[in-house]
């Protein structure tokens, strides 16, 4: 068996065949020029003499030539630093638009599904792939930028970068985030698209490499006029020793931003800043920060004699309280769009836990993982395997998804195949 590589994701580390790493080096050779080289589907990929060319890409656009590339070292694609078009990936558009819910249950979902990303339209029950899997690349962190557009995270090797796709004309472009090189850890997007924010190991490759720790950069930008909002730099301990990896994460209004890192000390902390960068709330030695609802409240997670505890803040209230004690693991935690409640995974007892904020109740549906909220009352969960891996989530989803009203407590199967890494448009 060849060497695997794990991938890092909300909630899970997914396993992904390995796939040919060049140097750094070598690839920044192959850049002729800091900007978008090309805007066509298929990456300007130089071959080998005698290699048989490389598969067309669906609805592919005509690709410019560029300029010859001599090395000793394998030839790599040449690309940009902000281009997601460094492979041929096979694309598809569903050729529609998603308005706005009206009902307030999920219009579509996309999600990734073995390195390909994929899109659910919950009133047809059809899934699209809308970008699939390819030689050097594998796609993940989808997210809705607007009511045709998903964007998405490309790994080549060891570089991570941001791209989007337009659902009706299955064109892809670069997502522009001002990102110092290819190594974006995070991203989040505010609900209206105007707002990207995205960490970047990208200063420290050599030190992340050897353990040691780092940096983190955190760019927030405009997606309409590609500029900088703010930049903020954290110093990190990542690959993350304790399990926490680094998360973003947007209020409903798109005015305030939450990160979680682990810091120096190997600890975790989270932040809450405003869109000009400035600190909303000190910064708290927790992890998990999620905001409720379309509040400027958010939870997170730290360690007490109960064992884990979870606290409320109110960034616009100033104050802050106990939520929940349990000595249960908890850990990635969905809200509800209406804010009334939180589906926790519980990875030792495998079952997620949905509490009630208002009624202050615990229930608990065995054997599922990765909550997924489809409306205030329905809830999406996966199937799990147990696959034992050390130092990360030792499930994966199966494949198999499904459907949980909270108030009637039925169960049925749903048409889409993953909760693990996924984005809901309401």
């Amino acid at each position: 068996m060849g060497e695997e590589r794990i991938w890092a994701k909300r909630g899970s580390r997914i396993q992904l065949p390995h796939v040919p790493l060049p140097s750094r080096a070598t690839l920044l050779r192959a850049i002729p020029s800091v900007g978008v080289v090309s805007l066509s589907l298929v990456g300007l990929l130089a071959v080998p003499a005698g290699s048989p060319p490389p598969p067309p890409a669906v609805a592919a656009a005509p690709t410019a030539s560029g300029p010859p590339v001599t090395t000793v070292e394998p030839t790599v694609p040449i690309l940009s630093l902000e281009s997601p078009l460094v492979c041929a990936p096979v694309v598809h558009a569903p050729k529609k638009m998603f308005p706005r819910s009206q009902s307030g249950r999920a219009t579509a979902i996309v999600y990734e599904d073995d390195a390909s990303i994929v899109l659910y339209d919950e009133a047809s029950g059809v899934r699209t792939m809308l970008i699939g899997s390819a030689d050097y690349c594998a796609f993940s962190q989808p997210r809705f930028l607007d009511e045709r557009t998903v964007a998405f995270m490309v790994s080549y090797g060891g570089d991570n970068f941001v791209g989007a796709i337009d659902m009706l004309t299955a064109s892809v472009r670069p997502v522009q985030t001002n990102l110092t090189a290819l190594d974006a850890q995070s991203l989040a997007i505010t609900p209206e698209g105007h707002s990207i924010a995205v960490l970047d190991g990208a200063q420290n490759d050599a030190l992340l490499a050897a353990h040691v720790r780092g940096w983190l950069t955190l760019r927030a930008s405009s997606t309409i006029s590609g500029g900088t909002t703010f930049t903020r730099t954290f110093r990190t301990d990542c690959p993350c020793r304790s399990g926490t990896l680094p998360s973003l994460e947007w209020s409903r209004d798109g005015l305030l931003l939450l990160v979680t890192v682990v810091d120096k000390r190997g600890r975790a902390s989270s932040y809450a800043f405003d869109r000009s960068g400035k600190t909303a709330w000190p910064a708290v030695d927790g992890d998990s920060a999620r905001w409720i609802g379309s509040s400027h409240r958010f939870i997170y997670r730290t360690q007490s004699r109960y064992g884990n505890s979870w606290r409320l803040v109110d960034v616009g209230g100033k104050t802050a309280e106990f939520l929940l004690n349990s000595r249960a693991d908890l850990a990635e935690p969905s809200l509800s769009p209406d804010g009334s409640k939180i589906a926790f995974d519980d990875e030792s007892g495998v079952r997620v836990l949905v509490y009630d904020i208002r009624g202050h109740l615990l229930h608990s549906y065995s054997h599922r993982l990765f909550p997924l909220w489809m409306s205030p009352d329905t809830l999406a969960v996966s199937a799990v395997r147990l696959i034992g891996c050390g130092g990360c989530n030792p499930y994966l989803p199966t494949g198999a998804v499904y459907q949980i009203s909270i108030s009637t407590q039925a169960v049925q199967p749903a048409r889409f195949t993953q909760t693990a890494d996924a984005d809901v448009w309401f």
